[in-house]
């Protein structure tokens, strides 16, 4: 009985369509594909990362050895900003370095090599967007040098390593 007067209910608000009239058509098309588009926004948005959860990732992965900042823990592991310019590199190159433990040729570190995180897509955008953020706050001076580089080379030079290729 209850399904019966659903039917009848909904009969009633499909029948105008019998008609033919294109505008309401066209409206319920609309209405009905409104929730949809906002829904595939959302998703694509998040393709970036979210650099709130990715701080909370490096919060319980990462601080140990690389410290809070990411300028490394008293020699424990590397530091982001100064070690070859770490962070002006692409995210697919980062993501591949934190997931096969690159190592910075002929530098030791207390904390020897990055454990095995298990990092699924996901996680590693939102570490990223984290990492991408922290290069944010950099201080440089007014010619675009970071402060803290000792080679004096621009933030976003890239240097190769001493075994010639591009890092």
């Amino acid at each position: 009985m209850v399904s019966e007067t659903l039917i009848d209910a909904s009969a009633g608000w499909i029948n105008p369509l019998g008609r033919g009239d294109k505008m309401k058509r066209w409206l319920l098309l609309v209405m009905a594909a409104y929730p949809l588009v906002w829904s595939g926004l959302a998703v694509s948005s998040s393709e970036f990362g979210d650099p709130a959860r990715g701080r909370a990732f490096y919060s319980q992965r990462c601080v140990m050895c690389h410290g809070s900042d990411g300028r490394g823990q008293n020699g424990m592991a590397p530091n982001f900003f100064e070690e070859w310019h770490r962070l002006t590199k692409t995210d697919e190159e980062l993501a591949e370095n934190i997931r096969n433990d690159f190592r910075t040729p002929e530098r030791f570190y207390t904390a020897g090599s990055c454990p095995p995180h298990r990092f699924n897509d996901e996680d590693m955008e939102d570490l990223l967007a984290y990492l991408r953020r922290l290069t944010e706050n950099r201080p440089s001076d007014s010619f675009g040098f970071d402060r803290r580089n000792d080679l004096g080379r621009p933030d976003d030079f890239g240097r190769p390593d001493d075994f010639g290729r591009p890092f």
